[in-house]
C-alpha cells in the first residue's frame, strides 16, 4: 500500500493572489465572494459620502436657525422691557433733525364698547372746544400710519387703534340690514372715518398711488376700510379661538403644577 504523500506547511501551496492574478490576467473574473465583497466597499463608500453632504447641509441649516431664533430672542427682549417701562403706550417717530418726539396715545383710544365709539366721534365733532384733543389724535393716527411701510397695512393697523375687537363686529359701512344690526361708519361716524381717511393721505406710498381711472384717493381708501369691516368678524373668530386656547393652556399647566 502506497503511503498518502504529505505536504509540510513550507511545502504546501499558497492561495492565489488577487492583484497578481490582475496584473497576469486582466480577463480573469474574480470570485463571486470577492466581487460582492468590493461592491459592498463601493456602495458603504458612496453612502458615507452622503451622510458626510447631508450632515454639511444640516449644519448649514442649523446656523440659519440660530440666527432666526437669535433675532426672535432680541425682539422679544425688547417687548419684555417695552412692557416694563411701559413704553408701549408711547409712539415714536423722528424729525429730519434726529430729535426724538414722543406722542402719548390718546385716552381715549382705542374704543372698547359701542358708546365709546360715540363719544369719540363727539369728541372729534366739535373742534372749538376739543381742538388740542383733536390735535392729539390726528397726530397718533398720522404716526402709526407712518410706521407702515405700505399704506394699505397702515389703514388695518390704524383702525385697530381706533376699534377694539369687541366693538368691530358692530360697525359695517352699509349699516343696519337684515344680516346685521351694524352701525354704519359714513353715516353715523363721519368724523371718526374723516381722521383715518387724512392720516392715510399723508402717507408717502398714499401720495404717490396710482388712482384708476373714474376714481378719486379718497374712495380708493374707503375701499381698503371695507374691506377691513368686511373681515371683523373672522378676526373676532380668531381672537375668542386664541383665548380659548390660552385658556385652556393656563388650566392645564396649574392642574400639572398642582400634583
Amino acid at each position: 500500500m502506497k503511503k498518502r504523500k504529505s505536504y509540510s506547511s513550507a511545502a504546501r501551496p499558497s492561495e492565489p493572489d488577487i492583484s497578481t492574478m490582475r496584473e497576469t490576467a486582466p480577463g480573469l473574473s474574480l470570485p463571486v465572494s470577492q466581487g460582492n465583497h468590493e461592491m459592498a466597499l463601493h456602495k458603504l463608500f458612496g453612502l458615507m459620502q452622503q451622510y458626510h453632504k447631508d450632515l454639511k447641509e444640516m449644519h448649514a441649516k442649523l446656523n440659519g436657525f440660530q440666527d432666526s431664533i437669535d433675532r426672535v430672542s432680541e425682539a422679544l427682549a425688547t417687548l419684555k422691557k417695552r412692557d416694563e417701562t411701559g413704553s408701549h403706550q408711547l409712539a415714536h417717530f423722528e424729525k429730519p433733525n434726529k430729535d426724538i418726539i414722543i406722542i402719548k396715545k390718546p385716552d381715549c383710544l382705542p374704543t372698547s364698547t359701542i358708546e365709546e365709539v360715540y363719544a369719540l366721534e363727539a369728541l372729534l365733532k366739535d373742534e372749538e372746544r376739543n381742538k388740542e384733543e383733536i390735535a392729539k389724535i390726528r397726530k397718533f393716527l398720522e404716526d402709526e400710519m407712518d410706521k407702515t411701510w405700505c399704506w394699505k397695512t397702515g389703514v388695518r393697523k390704524t383702525l385697530a387703534e381706533v376699534f377694539e375687537i369687541q366693538v368691530q363686529t358692530q360697525i359695517n359701512w352699509e349699516g343696519p340690514s337684515k344680516k346685521s344690526n351694524g352701525r354704519s361708519l359714513p353715516r353715523e361716524f363721519p368724523n371718526i372715518l374723516s381722521a383715518v381717511t387724512d392720516a392715510t393721505k399723508l402717507h408717502p406710498k398714499c401720495k404717490l398711488q396710482t388712482v384708476p381711472k373714474g376714481m378719486t384717493l379718497t374712495a380708493l381708501i374707503h375701499n381698503e376700510i371695507k374691506n377691513w369691516l368686511r373681515h371683523a368678524g373672522d378676526r373676532a373668530t380668531k381672537a375668542s379661538i386664541k383665548t380659548r386656547s390660552g385658556e385652556a393652556l393656563c388650566k392645564q399647566t396649574s392642574n400639572i403644577s398642582s400634583f
